[in-house]
């Protein structure tokens, strides 16, 4: 409990540090998408169920973008579109607003041993859209600005997830695929939105960055500890005819440590400290520690309790044998961010495991 505490006290120490960065919209969004994944991976390790599903979004974002709807309504004159955007643009001045929607769909191929080791192939393919709005003034105070960057990924390919007995329970998982990405930024202010009657749209999403690329998956665990250690994004070499995207091709490295323990009340803590860093991140961005609580009752409940510099995450779940479900909400424990109010993001995890 001391060395949490100590952490703890890292963490928030980070946090006051990191306020002098300069944004950058892509790197944000990197970020935001990232410590996504990292809360996916509480559920299940990758290409372990038939459907897997993760969406979150911030507080705010179905309001914006149904207000600039009705604002730019065909019915009413150009100026008068200028000016309702315009005050949808004020009120909104200064936040942030995150959207990542990923789905993932596999398919178990038939499983073979090879000595001690067990092979277990699947087919699978997956798909994400996500995108950031940040709108600032920082450049004319009389005429705010909605910087945006939409994010579009496909991939498909084979994993297979190597298991072999021994007192560590060790697992590695290799992922071959292809993976197609479309990406774009754009500045625009209240003129340019009204123009177009919206902040983007998906059809604008049409180059692509092609690529083929390995991800590994280790896990190694026992009565006192489980640790997994993941490498993604490994580009191998790009497609024919590939265009390059905005976002670029970084690896991704994530680590947990799970500190288990014995407990025989109605609670079992699970104490964890992970990090994740990819090229954008700074170290004080990709550290964080919390717990998972899970009741030992006849329900199969459970809730994580995660803390990074920026962020308080609470995860409720519910795990049943075929069917995971989990609604949680990541919250901001310091505004604002960069000078940006960072509002809360509601998540929605959804599996069915092999």
């Amino acid at each position: 409990m001391k060395q949490f505490t100590i952490l703890t006290a890292i963490l928030l120490s980070f946090a006051t540090d990191a306020a002098s960065t300069t944004r950058n919209s892509i790197g944000r969004y990197i970020l935001l998408r990232d410590r996504s994944l990292t809360d996916n991976l509480f559920f299940n390790g990758p290409h372990q169920d038939y459907f897997k599903m993760r969406t979150n979004i911030s507080s705010g974002l179905k309001d914006l973008i149904g207000d600039i709807k009705s604002g730019t309504d065909s019915s009413t004159s150009s100026s008068q579109k200028t000016t309702n955007v315009l005050s949808i643009l004020n009120k909104n001045i200064n936040t942030e607003k995150f959207i990542d929607i990923g789905l993932e769909l596999n398919i178990p191929l038939p499983s073979f041993k090879y000595s001690r080791f067990t092979f277990l192939p699947s087919l699978f393919a997956s798909g994400t859209l996500g995108g950031l709005v940040t709108v600032a003034n920082k450049v004319d105070g009389t005429n705010p600005n909605a910087d945006i960057y939409l994010n579009k990924e496909i991939r498909y390919g084979v994993a297979s997830t190597l298991l072999w007995k021994n007192r560590f329970n060790e697992s590695l998982q290799v992922a071959l695929y292809k993976k197609s990405v479309s990406d774009l930024f754009i500045s625009k202010d209240a003129t340019s939105i009204a123009t177009g009657g919206s902040l983007v749209e998906t059809s604008e999403l049409k180059d692509e960055d092609n690529s083929y690329s390995v991800d590994f998956s280790y896990k190694r665990e026992n009565e006192k500890y489980a640790l997994i250690i993941d490498l993604w994004d490994l580009k191998l070499m790009k497609a024919s005819g590939s265009k390059e995207s905005r976002i670029g091709n970084t690896p991704f490295l994530h680590t947990r440590y799970d500190f288990k323990n014995d407990s025989t009340g109605a609670f079992k803590f699970t104490p964890f400290l992970g990090a994740h860093y990819r090229k954008r991140h700074t170290i004080a961005e990709s550290l964080y520690l919390g717990t998972n609580i899970a009741y030992q009752g006849h329900i199969p409940v459970s809730t994580i309790f995660k803390m990074d510099n920026q962020f308080l995450t609470f995860l409720p779940r519910i795990e049943f044998r075929h069917f995971h479900f989990s609604y949680g909400l990541r919250t901001p424990y310091r505004n604002p961010q960069d000078d940006i109010w960072v509002p809360t993001i509601h998540s929605i995890h959804i599996g069915i495991p092999f």
